[in-house]
């Protein structure tokens, strides 16, 4: 199961709208703009991607995701999205 990380920390369970896979379109329109791919390696969501917004810290008044965060154990601006690695083109 695939859920995207709002930055109110808010979850929503999605997945592929074709049953198996996500297209780059998909990804882009649920993280708001191009995308940049992170492994997780620890915690709840190790061994999963999460997709983020390439280009977030470069945006006005970018919004910090205090949940991504602390999944990445990095500055995380913006919505994401976590797969698993085979939900990916």
């Amino acid at each position: 199961m695939s859920i995207i990380i709002k930055v109110n920390s808010q979850t929503v369970n999605i997945e592929p709208l074709n049953g198996s896979v996500f297209s780059l379109d998909e990804l882009q329109k649920a993280v708001g703009g191009y995308i940049q791919i992170l492994s997780i390696t620890t915690g709840e969501y190790a061994g999963k991607l999460m997709v983020v917004d390439e280009e977030g810290l470069l945006k006005l008044n970018p919004v910090v995701n205090k949940t991504a965060s602390l999944i990445a154990g990095q500055r995380i601006v913006g919505q994401v999205i976590i797969i698993d690695k085979d939900q990916i083109e």
